[in-house]
């Protein structure tokens, strides 16, 4: 083994788990950026776009859940995306406060390329990943998913 790649092998895994986790989230971020700037969105009406890939319909407050943003923040976002033709709101039949949302055409349609957009990306990220390493991966972030679960559960009582 040469030098170089041992003193890559040292670097790697002298890497903390946050300088790990910087390490992803900025490659993920690459992507979105892109994205975002590509179709002349915002950040958060991005993260709704993508959040409508998960359930057809959503309420004002439950997006607010997933999000992290004020409620009035979140209005003029809504007011916007339902401006540009994006989404399209539904007053609740039993009680009227209640908003819901749905998916225009056209904010389907660009949902769906941004999805594709963002898979390619993943999958460029993922070149030369073996899948083994990341059936690895997968399972190591389950299981530190687990230990922060417990952490919270545990600090919460």
């Amino acid at each position: 083994m040469s030098e170089q790649s041992s003193q890559i092998g040292q670097d790697d895994q002298s890497m903390t788990l946050q300088e790990s986790v910087a390490c992803l989230d900025s490659a993920i971020e690459s992507g979105v950026i892109r994205e975002v700037k590509r179709h002349g969105l915002h950040v958060n009406e991005f993260a709704v776009l993508q959040l409508f890939a998960k359930q057809d319909e959503w309420s004002a407050t439950q997006l607010l859940d997933h999000l992290d943003i004020d409620p009035s923040r979140m209005s003029r976002l809504v007011a916007k995306m339902v401006d540009s033709r994006l989404l399209r709101r539904r007053r609740g039949r039993t009680d009227r406060r209640v908003v819901y949302l749905t998916l225009t055409d056209r904010g389907a349609e660009l949902a769906e390329e941004i999805s594709q957009q963002m898979e390619a990306h993943e999958s460029t990220l993922l070149r030369g990943v073996g899948s083994r390493e990341l059936a690895g991966f997968r399972s190591t972030t389950e299981k530190i998913k687990k230990n922060l679960q417990k952490l919270e559960e545990s600090s919460g009582q």
